[in-house]
């Protein structure tokens, strides 16, 4: 940019002395420049600065098929983080995601597959598109949600815990939050401790959008934002409205006595998350390159493409019964 603001016939900022308590302290004061000389800049950064679409800390999968590099990669994503060698072992792949989620009482081996879906949905976001709520949910408090979503999803993607957040109550408030998560440019969110009901149009219109328009809180300026969001929610009980549960997918956790469970294989999951992460990038980017749009399995609609590219790669590794819990879970 210093080499931009340098052009002869350009000046985006100057410097000025201004008096403060301090004493007297140089300024950065953005000049107003008119539009030939926009031109100019936009015309040079074009060939020195590549479009970035998409900045993350963990690696994901191309448009081409390949697994991102450090750096920037092609589609206009670039790589802060180390590099990872996929796992090309199926066995070694199922065996050690399994043990990511060992401690966790699932309900049955549907929600077992839903949930290694979910912490596949990440790495797969750019590859298959628009892609579905995941709800952790559970008839009790104590059976470990939160600690699944925070730790091992949130631990195995950003190297800390995810951070939970409380979906507003006024519809209104809702989308003014729905859009500051996207200008922020997160890419994983979780929405604790969801109500009973839950129904908010906000939220099922993002889901099944790959944009978002929308005007700047105190401004006229017109957004349009690119929807990278993978959100998992967790909550007790919790029943959805007709328009969210048709665009989610359930896992369930179960236990008669969770306040009262022993016997765990690594009973701080958060620190058995962070020493495995490298680990557990790799047979995740292995498994989404087994991943197959053109496998003929179980579709949920306006996913196509999400569920037909997990559901394919779970079943390279030997894991079955993706989705399988869809249709028992709406009719209760």
């Amino acid at each position: 940019l210093r080499r931009l603001c340098d052009k002869p016939n350009v000046r985006l900022v100057r410097w000025v002395k201004q008096r403060t308590d301090h004493g007297v302290e140089q300024v950065k004061v953005y000049e107003q420049i008119t539009t030939p000389q926009a031109s100019v800049v936009l015309d040079a950064a074009a060939h020195v600065a590549p479009e970035i679409k998409l900045l993350t800390g963990y690696p994901v999968l191309l448009p081409d098929k390949t697994i991102s590099r450090p750096g920037y990669n092609v589609g206009g994503i670039y790589y802060a983080g180390p590099q990872i060698e996929p796992e090309r072992d199926p066995d070694a792949i199922r065996a050690h995601l399994l043990d990511m989620i060992v401690d966790f009482p699932f309900e049955d081996g549907e929600s077992r597959a839903n949930c290694v879906g979910m912490m596949l949905t990440p790495m797969l976001r750019r590859f298959v598109g628009k892609v579905p709520l995941h709800l952790v949910t559970s008839p009790m408090a104590g059976t470990g949600k939160t600690r699944l979503v925070e730790q091992i999803l949130g631990i195995s993607y950003l190297s800390e815990e995810l951070s939970s957040s409380q979906l507003p109550e006024n519809p209104e408030d809702r989308a003014k939050w729905l859009i500051a998560l996207l200008i922020g440019g997160d890419t994983l969110v979780h929405l604790d401790n969801l109500t009973e009901e839950l129904d908010s149009a906000n939220l099922a219109s993002l889901l099944t959008s790959a944009r978002v328009s929308d005007r700047l809180l105190g401004a006229s300026t017109f957004l349009r934002l690119e929807n990278q969001l993978t959100i998992a929610a967790t909550g007790n009980n919790t029943q959805l409205s007709s328009e969210l549960a048709r665009r989610t997918v359930v896992v369930r956790l179960t236990h008669p006595d969770p306040e009262h469970r022993s016997g765990w294989k690594h009973p701080d999951s958060a620190e058995w998350a962070r020493s495995q992460r490298s680990r557990t990038l790799e047979c995740l980017a292995g498994m989404a390159l087994l991943a197959d749009a053109a496998w003929a399995g179980p579709a949920l609609g306006s996913f196509e493409a999400w569920s037909l590219a997990v559901g394919s790669a779970l079943l390279a590794v030997g894991i079955d019964g993706h989705l399988g819990n869809r249709a028992r879970w709406r009719e209760e």
